[in-house]
């Protein structure tokens, strides 16, 4: 029988993977044969959305921001997961109740990531919610 510990790491593992992936995407640079992406990205820093308090930023800044807000959220799962897996962690309702959020952003991410992204991240984040779900309910 495979255990908590067990579970929650390779968890873990999928989640760490994809926000280095996508970490690692966000930074890179867009290859020069690329044409038409390389102009929808300079007219997203050029066109502005206004702020409801503060400078206008471009859509390339919004989006920017985005990413590295996912990245972030991705990297603390992964992490949560990790301090969850311990053996001298008991799995008490607080505990159990960070688990299901771990699980709904998990799902809720492999879900957006099918729809509007690929699969890669899609299949990794939705592995890591079924693996969390498995402890939930084998916890209970």
């Amino acid at each position: 029988m495979l255990s908590r510990t067990i579970l929650l790491r390779v968890a873990a593992f999928f989640l760490l993977f994809t926000c280095l992936g996508h970490t690692w995407g966000t930074f890179m640079q867009t290859p020069k044969e690329e044409t038409q992406v390389i102009q929808a990205e300079e007219v997203m820093k050029k066109t502005l959305v206004p702020m409801p308090i503060g400078q206008p930023k471009s859509f390339a800044e919004i989006f920017f921001g985005n990413n590295i807000s996912m990245s972030m959220f991705l990297f603390i799962l992964g992490i949560l997961n990790i301090i969850l897996s311990s053996n001298s962690i008991e799995l008490d309702k607080s505990h159990k109740q960070v688990l299901i959020v771990i699980i709904i952003g998990s799902f809720f991410v492999s879900i957006v990531s099918g729809i509007y992204f690929f699969p890669m991240p899609a299949i990794f984040t939705g592995i890591a919610g079924l693996l969390g779900s498995i402890v939930y309910y084998k916890e209970i």
